[in-house]
């Protein structure tokens, strides 16, 4: 069957560019595709086109996407347009269900025992609380564990080395080199592996035991990747490996490195960047018309992305007109933004999504609306806010207000209230107030360990917090950080105080700090439990969350500098591709992740920016 009568008989309608990846069947292939420009389309019809028109044999490709639900999606398409029977014959998987598959070839092959998958058991979540305790001193929040994992899962995806893990320490308030490798041992003495052991076990046995290359090689002559700026760098050379036989290297991998928003889990868009070194005789396609956005919204997109540089250069197309001018929302504060928002989504008669770069950003919003009664979606994501260590020291604060009793709270919060305790002499006055049920106060006015300017510390501190528990939540929240020194602690400590924003905005019209903390389990609650209706047109979504959707209308919010992006100010422009410094790899990331927010908005994009604060990437999308 040629071209023309394989489009005729499956219906098939294409570009000149989407014509020209559907037919680059033979040898490695990377295709570069910008957002909107139809890439799964692309994708299935390929398959489509090996099967019929190359007469290559289902069974032999494999098709890889990022999840579960994009393999199961895109083989239900595939099925819907070629047929059932091909649909099932198609391998279409992950990677780490591949080097799932490649693990029990392995043991098959040498007689060895597989460890069992555990994703994240109690077991496992002990050993990093304890390890952390070990290594910091405290107690771990489960915000803590989640970076922690999140560390750990980067440390692996990077194939990073002793020393690359040693310099982690730098950037990090606790050992994340000592616990790595303890963590390590102990899946080891536990014969356990998780996702990202897969990965690292399924390479040593590819490298170790050509029998398993061969094997998977064998059975599939033809890769295809989907999102390939997602995928790490370890899972590079996996895929990299099953491609590359001694006769050929069909591989075709589909992504953007302009959409490439993972970082900080290993993604590694690099490899897009180096793929003409690494797959010899390679070539690098464009699909560069978004069908998705009005041209005004392509346009301004564009603007943005140009200024990074670690990229290929593309020029974006738009396919429907310019209707409706991006619109930049000015406003003089954070909380003239919600009140902007509040009035817009009170009136919604298209699907409005209110993107955002962290989840602190919408955790007011949800609190207006939920007092508002307004209607709304909210797609779920990590949602560490409840349980970072800001919430955790706060809490404790509070409860130790109402009960001077509570050793526990006050072992956490005593160095950061400005005490002056040395941790020795802590510990002995919790002791004294266990022993004899005063408080720690109490315990501190008749010890005779603490020195006269010590005692007079105690005394202010004790009556910082006799006066809070007696004002609203938004006085007690403002006392507790500037005159009870807390916000001095987060500053001396290096700590990210984003969330406080969020803070002082739920504390507001709370009667008192109980009336605070009852405001908060509400929301963490409301949040955590919320069922989305479909028929609601407002959805609430972090940018890395709408990825790969798209919404009529999108607004932007926290578009200033140090919040989105997080750095005050851009770094030193990239000279030398070489010699990128992990900032400017970091900011060109932020870019990135704005591009892809924006790229979602369809009719109409919104940007909050503020009257006393820098935009950089606004900025750069109306010039």
């Amino acid at each position: 069957m040629n071209f023309k009568d394989f489009k005729a008989k499956f219906s098939i309608n294409l570009t000149e560019q989407q014509e020209e990846a559907v037919q680059a069947v033979e040898g490695p292939v990377l295709l570069l595709s910008v957002p909107g420009s139809g890439k799964t389309t692309v994708l299935v019809t390929r398959i489509g086109w090996m099967i019929y028109g190359c007469g290559i044999k289902p069974e032999s490709i494999l098709v890889l996407t990022y999840t579960v639900a994009s393999a199961r999606d895109m083989e239900r398409r595939f099925a819907s347009k070629f047929g059932e029977d091909l649909g099932s014959k198609v391998h279409f998987s992950t990677i780490n269900s591949i080097c799932q598959r490649i693990i029990y070839w392995y043991a098959k092959a040498t007689g060895n025992t597989v460890f069992d998958f555990s994703d994240y058991s109690p077991k496992q979540a002990a050993f990093l609380s304890q390890a952390y305790t070990r290594t910091s001193g405290g107690y771990a929040t489960e915000s803590d564990l989640q970076d922690i994992r999140t560390q750990i899962t980067y440390i692996k995806n990077m194939m990073l080395s002793n020393e690359q893990i040693d310099a982690m320490n730098e950037d990090l308030d606790y050992d994340i080199a000592k616990i790595y490798r303890g963590y390590r041992e102990f899946m080891r003495q536990q014969h356990i592996m998780d996702y990202d052991d897969q990965l690292v076990y399924a390479l040593v046995m590819l490298k170790s035991d050509r029998r398993v290359l061969e094997h998977v090689q064998s059975r599939f002559s033809y890769v295809l990747v989907d999102e390939a700026q997602d995928t790490s760098k370890i899972q590079h050379v996996i895929i990299s490996m099953i491609a590359k036989r001694n006769d050929s290297d069909n591989l075709f991998m589909v992504g953007d490195e302009d959409q490439s928003i993972y970082g900080f889990r290993g993604a590694y868009p690099e490899a897009l960047m180096s793929f003409g070194k690494v797959h010899k005789n390679s070539k690098v396609l464009l699909m560069e018309e978004n069908f998705r956005s009005d041209a005004h919204i392509v346009r301004a997109c564009e603007r943005v992305i140009n200024h990074n540089v670690l990229r290929h250069p593309k020029k974006l197309k738009a396919s429907h007109a310019a209707k409706v001018p991006v619109k930049m929302v000015e406003v003089f504060t954070r909380g003239a933004q919600l009140n902007y928002l509040l009035k817009a989504a009170s009136d919604l008669k298209e699907e409005t999504a209110v993107l955002y770069r962290d989840n602190e950003s919408i955790i007011p919003f949800v609190d207006m609306l939920e007092k508002h009664g307004v209607p709304y979606r909210i797609r779920k994501s990590e949602l560490n806010f409840f349980t970072s260590r800001i919430v955790k020291d706060l809490t404790d604060i509070i409860h130790f207000a109402y009960d001077p009793t509570n050793t526990e709270a006050f072992m956490n919060i005593y160095f950061k209230v400005r005490t002056y305790l040395k941790k020795e002499n802590a510990r002995v006055l919790c002791g004294v107030s266990q022993s004899s049920g005063c408080t720690v106060f109490d315990a501190a006015y008749n010890s005779s360990l603490l020195k006269r300017r010590q005692l007079s510390s105690i005394e202010k501190v004790d009556s910082d917090f006799r006066h809070i528990v007696k004002l609203s939540g938004k006085d007690a929240l403002s006392c507790i950080l500037y005159s009870m020194g807390y916000l001095d602690y987060l500053e001396r400590s290096k700590m990210d105080t984003r969330k406080l924003f969020a803070l002082k905005k739920i504390s507001e019209g709370t009667p008192d700090l109980r009336g605070f903390l009852t405001r908060l389990d509400f929301l963490n609650k409301t949040i955590s439990e919320k069922e989305n209706d479909p028929g609601v047109p407002l959805i609430l979504s972090t940018i890395h969350s709408s990825k790969g959707l798209e919404y009529d209308n999108v607004y932007l919010i926290d578009v200033m500098d140090g919040v989105f992006p997080k750095a005050e100010k851009p770094p030193q422009k990239i000279t030398d591709a070489d010699k990128v410094t992990p900032e400017q790899e970091a900011y060109e990331e932020e870019r990135r992740i704005f591009y892809v927010g924006a790229t979602r908005a369809k009719k109409r994009l919104t940007i909050f920016t503020f009257k006393h604060a820098s935009s950089t990437f606004a900025n750069e999308m109306l010039k």
